[in-house]
């Protein structure tokens, strides 16, 4: 029998795993401090002042419909972003937003992981962090267009996910089916999910579609069938109201559907082409922290079922490149990688698991032995650091980045001071030259007074128009920044 716990070894091991854990808590929560202390400085930008205005003019329910009849069907998250727009906190308290979708990540990563029987509440905390180290910081988190579109989808889907998979394998292991009010709450959150984002909404039927047809090749006659069915066709209902929205018409003109089989091809393709290396140090992110913090004993009997869940994960994320591939001709922008790497980090995470539960001998000889176990703290840390994010750089790269978001929000600060005094003018204002740093930052109005960022902007602030001085004084970084209303 392994043991389960570090005390159970003589020291100087004992010492040794005491000793790197506590390193790796201490700079895990270092990061998290780092990113929400940025969080303060975070700010409103493009499409934030867009469903401000309108939420502010027309009301939230009426923006809500504007939005449905002539833009998109995305009515979960135009909701959201109209409460949260058409309230002061815009201004005064932007940071809520990546405060709410980090806690949101943290929450709905806990749920997964006690779902498969991992109740150790730092390994809940190490596996959140390796989680949202992967996500578009810039779309996903400090945007609230792009973090309350894919960011609290992420999480909604990932809390989905973990329910669905365990209704899946307490049938498999014959126990109880679940009760029919939990099957109305999924259903409920299910047709909530479907109006977050097109990518996360098929990418959801693809993962019950599987389950589906899994469990009726089983036993088609079951209860659990028909409640997975269920929730599979409130899932179809959702996609159907998205999908016939009569906005969505205005918004597919710009936009040309590609050849299904091509799209399917080329989705598949890309799996292997952009995501075996993420997927391989993820695998190694995932299985180093097993090792080192070993949150429960390993279970072989499970192993049968977690090569199936692979399977399952790798084709809903297949779905979900299909449908950008399909519409866009492309893999979208970096928000909607954030729903790809959620995916294939639970794959990761599951494969990791099967190794972990399938050679006990390794497992206690990587922990009995220093070197090995040191060996595997250290591969945690650069497995983290180094790994790609949505956004296609490190994470190491984004915690850097993030220290221009205080410069960044003096001088928007200053912008938006200078918009609210404005009122009834018109404003021209200077440019950033460099907008590739801060992580904190997603899109600044145009040249162009008639750009519809600029026009968002000024109907927030009721401004005649506004738009960017056509002089170069730019400084060359954000640490000289002066305000918008200088020369």
């Amino acid at each position: 029998m392994i043991p389960d716990h570090t005390a159970d070894y003589k020291s100087p091991i004992t010492r040794t795993i005491k000793l790197c854990q506590i390193s790796i808590i201490i700079f895990l929560g270092i990061c998290i401090t780092w990113i929400f202390l940025n969080s303060i400085n975070s700010f409103p930008t493009a499409d934030d002042f867009c469903y401000g205005a309108r939420a502010i003019e027309q009301g939230i329910l009426q923006s809500v419909s504007i939005e449905y009849l002539t833009w998109g069907g995305r009515y979960s998250a135009t909701l959201l972003l109209s409460v949260f727009g058409a309230s002061k906190l815009l201004i005064e308290a932007y940071y809520i937003v990546p405060i709410s979708i980090i806690l949101a990540v943290f929450l709905a990563a806990r749920h997964f992981l006690i779902k498969f029987s991992i109740q150790d509440k730092t390994y809940h905390f190490v596996f959140f962090v390796a989680l949202i180290s992967c996500f578009s910081y810039r779309e996903s988190i400090f945007w609230m267009a792009g973090g309350f579109t894919y960011g609290i989808a992420a999480a909604i889907f990932l809390f989905l996910i973990a329910q669905e998979l365990l209704i899946f394998l307490d049938f498999m292991a014959n126990k109880k089916n679940p009760a029919l009010w939990k099957i109305g709450n999924l259903c409920l959150m299910t047709l909530i999910l479907a109006g977050f984002n097109e990518t996360v909404m098929v990418a959801h039927i693809a993962l019950l579609g599987q389950l589906f047809i899994i469990l009726a090749y089983q036993n088609w006659k079951s209860r659990v069938t028909c409640m997975i069915g269920a929730i599979m066709l409130t899932a179809v209902i959702g996609a159907l109201i998205v999908k016939y929205a009569p906005g969505n018409l205005t918004r597919m003109n710009d936009m040309s559907s590609q050849n299904v089989m091509a799209s399917a091809t080329k989705s598949f393709g890309w799996i292997f082409e952009r995501y075996t290396h993420i997927f391989i140090m993820t695998w190694l992110l995932f299985y180093s922290s097993l090792i080192v913090f070993y949150p429960r004993k390993p279970n072989k009997s499970e192993n049968k079922y977690l090569l199936l869940i692979i399977a399952i994960l790798f084709f809903t994320l297949w779905a979900s490149l299909f449908t950008r591939a399909y519409v866009l001709n492309g893999s979208g922008p970096s928000r909607t990688h954030t729903i790809d790497f959620v995916i294939l980090s639970l794959a990761a995470f599951i494969a990791a698991l099967y190794i972990f539960n399938s050679n006990m001998e390794a497992v206690f000889q990587s922990r009995r032995l220093k070197p090995i176990f040191i060996s595997f703290s250290c591969m945690f840390f650069v497995a983290l650091i180094l790994r790609p994010t949505a956004d296609n750089i490190s994470f190491l790269d984004t915690l850097v980045n993030l220290k221009y978001s205080k410069s960044l929000k003096t001088y928007m600060s200053a912008r938006i001071q200078m918009a609210q005094n404005g009122r009834d003018t018109a404003l021209s204002v200077d440019d950033l030259k460099d907008k590739s740093r801060p992580a904190t930052y997603f899109d600044d109005i145009q040249k162009g007074s008639k750009d519809w960022r600029n026009v968002c902007f000024s109907n927030y602030f009721h401004l005649k128009e506004i738009r960017l001085k056509n002089s170069l004084s730019e400084p060359d970084t954000l640490g000289e920044i002066t305000s918008p209303g200088k020369d």
